[in-house]
């Protein structure tokens, strides 16, 4: 169902004894061989990973881990080997980027869910079914868990009248009744995989955290606040333009798509692609 999103490889793998399948679509960005296709697993590694988005500075994580071997030049590789060193949670505190991800602990036999901090990429999940058919699904788009055969969850009627009256459904709601948003900047973490013991989503990240961090360090005038603004917005451009296909910028007649694709031409000695629709 999620061809669209991921027409150039896929991959499955499942535990049966642990009753654990994972399944995934490859947009390929970064390391177009096999070698980074998903789900991924290091050999005689804990964890396993599908993966939605990209980490734009794994090459930074790879320098802090001085790991000397690496079977291929992916972010998901890196992603994996910072969960071995480091644990879950504080992986995700180290990477910047824009992802939905789900991991198989196959030594504590959970699962942890994860989204970005501001939640550009989505992932749903709930349960579907009754009795010996309750069955617990996630995926990166609703139209892949409509596709799970027993599927049968009702219209969500809170949902529905945020979307009547906002124009969008609020996370952690979603349009069907057991079905969930996680939120952005949350994992969530499932020992035993049953309504009842589901637990809520953790932050990972907060905002207001950051802006009470801010608060310390204030910029005191135009020419600093000016200067500050430039570098970010300049480390931010050369981060998420590191690809092995080639890239362009999309053009939307305002401000802030023409100052990136400006910013994105000063460091690219090519003419950069642009489109408008």
């Amino acid at each position: 169902e999620i061809i669209s999103r991921g027409p150039d490889d896929s991959g499955f793998w499942n535990d049966c004894s642990s009753g654990i399948a994972l399944g995934h679509r490859r947009l390929s960005i970064l390391d177009l061989t096999k070698a980074g296709g998903q789900p991924m697993h290091l050999t005689g590694g804990r964890y396993t990973l599908v993966f939605n988005g990209e980490i734009y500075n794994h090459r930074d994580i790879r320098d802090v881990m001085s790991k000397t071997t690496w079977t291929s030049s992916s972010d998901t590789e890196t992603f994996l080997a910072a969960i071995e060193r480091w644990g879950v949670r504080e992986t995700l505190g180290k990477c910047v980027g824009m992802f939905a991800m789900a991991i198989w602990d196959n030594q504590k036999k959970c699962l942890h869910l994860a989204r970005d901090r501001m939640g550009e990429k989505p992932i749903y999940y709930g349960f579907s079914g009754g009795g010996a058919n309750q069955t617990f699904l996630f995926a990166s788009e609703l139209a892949a868990i409509r596709k799970w055969k027993p599927f049968e969850n009702k219209i969500n009627l809170e949902a529905l009248s945020q979307l009547l009256n906002y124009q969008v459904i609020l996370a952690p709601n979603s349009i069907f009744e057991g079905i969930f948003q996680l939120m952005p900047g949350h994992y969530l973490t499932i020992n035993v995989p049953r309504k009842e013991s589901l637990q809520d989503s953790k932050p990972w990240w907060k905002l207001n955290k950051v802006i009470e961090n801010s608060l310390k360090n204030k910029i005191n005038n135009e020419s600093e606040g000016l200067s500050t603004l430039e570098d970010i917005l300049k480390k931010s451009v050369s981060l998420q333009s590191i690809a092995d296909v080639p890239i362009g910028t999309f053009l939307s007649g305002g401000i802030d798509s023409s100052l990136i694709t400006a910013l994105l031409q000063t460091q690219s000695s090519q003419r950069i692609k642009t489109y408008t629709i």
